[in-house]
């Protein structure tokens, strides 16, 4: 398994971790359906800042970063992919 495959693992995990019962893999969405409120929304934020050593700046706090994982994870390795 690359460890690219393993870094977007990790991600579905940690959105799993605060609602076990959404299938992020498929579900879109996620702050216009309200799978995430306010609090989590930050929760998730600090999760993902920590676990991959990123900070979302404010061009990327935006509701269409946070529709999908597949959203999240283009916002988070397109940082990466920069340097």
């Amino acid at each position: 398994m690359s460890n690219v495959k393993k870094e977007y693992d990790e991600l579905l995990r940690i959105l799993k971790s605060l609602h076990p019962d959404i299938d992020f893999s498929v579900e879109q969405d996620l702050w216009e359906n309200g799978v995430f409120d306010s609090l989590e929304l930050v929760q998730l934020i600090a999760m993902i800042e920590e676990t991959f050593v990123f900070c979302f700046d404010e061009e990327t706090l935006v509701p269409e970063t946070f529709f999908s994982a597949e959203t999240i994870w283009k916002v988070i390795t397109k940082d990466c992919n920069a340097e």
